[in-house]
């Protein structure tokens, strides 16, 4: 299951902090103590879900979910606008997610050391090219629609 968050430093532009409704939960000792083995794991590690930036947050979890497809079982979201932006993202950066999954490394522009590092061990530094062939396969069709 995966949960898209936005950061502790997300404010209104009245400066006024903002976070999703699950945020606080995922930040909470209770889930962070949580076995992984109660209900539900997830594919991408800790450090993505609480990441302070959403873009790299999105990103990063689609890449963690891609790697790891067999093993993902649902997708979640606290609203279905959270579903629209991750359909969004990967619309425009599956060539990349390819790209980091062939090559079994990251792109630079991901700079949240945390996420970074955790996404790399996900990676494992080994390239997937025929991984990266299936996805651009599939996300090369002419039309998404089902």
């Amino acid at each position: 299951m995966l949960f898209f968050l936005t950061g502790h430093d997300t404010k209104t532009p009245g400066g006024l902090p903002i976070e999703d409704g699950i945020s606080w939960y995922l930040r909470s000792d209770y889930f962070k103590n949580w076995p992984s083995t109660w209900f539900y794991s997830y594919t991408s590690p800790d450090e993505v879900m609480l990441g302070s930036d959403l873009k790299q947050n999105l990103y990063c979890h689609l890449l963690c979910g891609l790697v790891q497809r067999d093993e993902v079982t649902r997708i979640g979201s606290t609203f279905a606008s959270g579903m629209v932006r991750v359909i969004m993202v990967l619309e425009d950066s599956w060539k990349e997610l390819c790209s980091n999954i062939r090559s079994g490394h990251l792109s630079e522009w991901i700079t949240d050391s945390g996420c970074r590092n955790a996404v790399s061990m996900v990676l494992g530094g080994q390239p997937r090219p025929k991984l990266s062939d299936e996805i651009e396969s599939i996300c090369s069709q002419k039309s998404w629609n089902v």
